[in-house]
Parts: C-alpha cells; sequence; structure tokens
C-alpha cells in the first residue's frame, strides 16, 4: 500500500494533485481532516472529492488538529489518499453513536475477510463508548481504529463525514477487507500517576458524582486546590484521572460541571472503579517516544494513522511534533487530534484519553526499516523526582 497526503489550498491544487499522484487501478480509500470547522467548505471539498473520484470509499471529521507526514497542523484541512493493492473498503454511517448502533454495524459490516474497522465519532453530543461495547458485545475480535471528532477546543461542534455527506451526529465507519493487510495497532500515554489510589462511588456513564463516598468536587479541591476546580474543564484537564481496564491504562479528562457540581468526563466510569490522579512530564514522555517507535516499528509497516488527544496537544504542543515524527520515520503518517481515541486491547476496544495510537497498515508481510533519528536528549525531571516524593510519602 502507499499513503500521500495533500494539504487543501484551493479546488484547483487538488485536481493537480488528484491527476498527478492518483492512479485509477488501486483501491482507493479516502480520510479527510479539516481544522476549519465550516460545513460549506467541507462540503465543497467533499464534491471534488466525489466528481473526480466517484465512488470512492471515504470517511472523515474535524479535528483539534490535524497529522500530515509526521507533523501536526491547526486550522488546515488535510486528505489522505491510501493505495492498496489487494485491500476493498466499504464505508457505512449510523445515525447514533449508542450501544444500539455499535451492535448493528458489528452485525452489518464485519466479513470473514475484515482486518480493521475505521471508526470516527461525532465528537460532543454522541455516547462514542457505548457504541465501542456494543460492537464489542458482537465481535471483541475484530481492530477498531479512531476517535471522536473536534473542533480545536471551542467544544461547540463537530461534523463527520462519508462520501460527499457532512454529518453532525452519529458515526462513521471505514471497513477494510483484505486476506493480506498486516494490521498493528499501540498507543502511548505515559502520564504519570500520582497520590493514593481512590474509588469511584457514585457514577452514570461519564459523569462521577463521588469519589470515596465525598462530591467529587470537594476531592478535587482537597487533593488539587481550589484554583483547580476554578474553571473547570480547563483548569483542570492536565490531571486528568487514571484507571486501568484489560490491562490498558486509560485516562479520562474533564470535559464539564454539571450544575450539581458533578464532573463529566471523556469516558465512562463504573461504581467500584479504581483511580488515581495523573500529571504529564514533558521529559519522561518524550523520551518513551522512542520505545514507542521501537514498538511501531518491530511489525510491517507502509503506512500510519494516527489518531492523538487533543489534551496532549495541549499538553506537549510543539514538543509532541518528536513523537509524530519519529513514527513516521518509519513510514508515512496521517491523522487528527481527536476528543477521545479507540483502541483495540486484548479482549475488545476501549474508549482512550490523552494517548496517542498509532494504526500501522501493510500490504508487505517484511517489517520495514526505520531511518535513522537522533534521540531525544534526556535530562533528569525534577518533577519526576517530586512525584516520586509524592508517591512514597
Amino acid at each position: 500500500m502507499q499513503l500521500l497526503n495533500h494539504r487543501f489550498e484551493n479546488q484547483e491544487k487538488l485536481e493537480q494533485f488528484i491527476n498527478r499522484n492518483i492512479p485509477s487501478d488501486k483501491h482507493l480509500f479516502l480520510q479527510v481532516f479539516s481544522g476549519i470547522i465550516d460545513k460549506k467548505l467541507i462540503q465543497s471539498v467533499l464534491d471534488v472529492l466525489h466528481t473526480r473520484l466517484p465512488g470512492e470509499p471515504l470517511i472523515g471529521a474535524t479535528t483539534a488538529g490535524e497529522i500530515m507526514d509526521g507533523s501536526m497542523s491547526s486550522g488546515e484541512i488535510i486528505i489522505a489518499f491510501s493505495l492498496f493493492d489487494a485491500t476493498e473498503i466499504k464505508t457505512y454511517y449510523y445515525p447514533v453513536s449508542d450501544y444500539t448502533c455499535g451492535e448493528q454495524a458489528a452485525r452489518e459490516v464485519v466479513t470473514e475477510r475484515t482486518k480493521v474497522c475505521i471508526v470516527l465519532s461525532e465528537g460532543l453530543k454522541s455516547d462514542s463508548e457505548s457504541f465501542l461495547n456494543g460492537f464489542t458485545s458482537v465481535r471483541n475480535d475484530i481492530v477498531l481504529a479512531g476517535g471522536n471528532a473536534g473542533d480545536d477546543l471551542t467544544f461547540t461542534r463537530t461534523f463527520i463525514m462519508k462520501e460527499n455527506t457532512v454529518y453532525d451526529e452519529g458515526v462513521v465507519v471505514a471497513v477494510l477487507d483484505s486476506d493480506v493487510l498486516e494490521v498493528h495497532n499501540d498507543y502511548s500515554l505515559y502520564w504519570t500517576t500520582i497520590g493514593k489510589e481512590m474509588t469511584v462511588t457514585k457514577a452514570d456513564k461519564n459523569i462521577i458524582y463521588e469519589i470515596d463516598h465525598k462530591p467529587v468536587k470537594s476531592v478535587y479541591i482537597h487533593y488539587l486546590g481550589a484554583e483547580a476546580v476554578g474553571q473547570i474543564p480547563a483548569s483542570a484537564i492536565e490531571f486528568p484521572l487514571i484507571k486501568i481496564n484489560d490491562g490498558v491504562k486509560i485516562a479520562r479528562s474533564i470535559i464539564a460541571q454539571t450544575p450539581d457540581e458533578a464532573f463529566v468526563y471523556a469516558g465512562h466510569f463504573y461504581d467500584g472503579d479504581k483511580v488515581r490522579f495523573s500529571i504529564g512530564n514533558v521529559e519522561e514522555i518524550l523520551d518513551y517516544a522512542v520505545d514507542f517507535q521501537e514498538s511501531v516499528s518491530s511489525h510491517a509497516v507502509e503506512a500510519t494513522y494516527i489518531y492523538s488527544c487533543s489534551v496532549r496537544k495541549l499538553f506537549l504542543q510543539d514538543q509532541l511534533n518528536y513523537e509524530l515524527n519519529l513514527i513516521n520515520d518509519i513510514a508515512p503518517t496521517c491523522g487528527l487530534f481527536t476528543y477521545g481515541e479507540f483502541f483495540h486491547s486484548p479482549s475488545g476496544n476501549q474508549l482512550l484519553n490523552i494517548t496517542t495510537t498509532a494504526l500501522s497498515l501493510s500490504e508487505s508481510p517484511a517489517p520495514s526499516e526505520k531511518r535513522a533519528v537522533e534521540p531525544h536528549q534526556y535530562r533528569h525531571s525534577m518533577l519526576k523526582s517530586l512525584t516520586h516524593l509524592v508517591n512514597e510519602a
């Protein structure tokens, strides 16, 4: 397979790119990642693609940032063209991203040749975690990747796309069927847990009311201080709660506060979940990026789709390009920054936060050779020492 990316500037340049680079004898799959939250403009881009490449499968989403060839951007439209020799792609739309539609999708879209499903969900109104749970209840063996659409942290309106239609609700699914496609998924979190382990004692899906039988807001004030809850969610977004599910560390960021002062998170909690606060250590995260690269490069890779969290971009800023470049040094990359990433764990599919997820694909079984990269110069972090001190106290 081959991945070719195009940064949209105008219709004429897009048509020139298609004429020069896109052959007619390949199985084509398009992904559109739009950091411009303008339905009319997005529709015009889809119309060009539909006219020039009629009938070709396409899914897309608005973003909190875009990823192209190992670098991130904001406020742009990236079109990723994946060219396959022996993989067929079909796309589907479901009007509601919930448990029932997840069950329905698993029954309708999966074939004996399905290797992976790429899922993009509307990012603000939908319950994508329930969609994943519904899908997993029927087929827990199928890898799902993708994430929730974003809108550059304005939390106003997100869109998803299928072929030449823009939707403001529901979920789109691209199914990759093949006899030869190699699929590997991986993720990087590396937020460090701090403080004591606590128990969620009253929760309803993505809302926590009580931790350790105390109002959740009072718990945050006790451990993080009043300032940390002064302007929820922005003031506490960098202190997510972490739980472990199916062997995967899952971070949950606050996204809102209810009128009765419960906290709304970018994913579900359940009564009895064990959680700890966590904090990001830039030096440690970047140091781990080399291990992340090694894990990805140990498999056959011809292209990697990256679905990374908007909070990770917000926290690491331009330094995140180091992690993205390491993955791109293995094979070309494309992707977006999401409001929650989808990841296949040993027993099913999970909604993650604050991670970089990498879906690596290859129609060749031979592992790819990564180019030599100058490693990040790790330096001892005072924050790491302080974290160790707090956890040992």
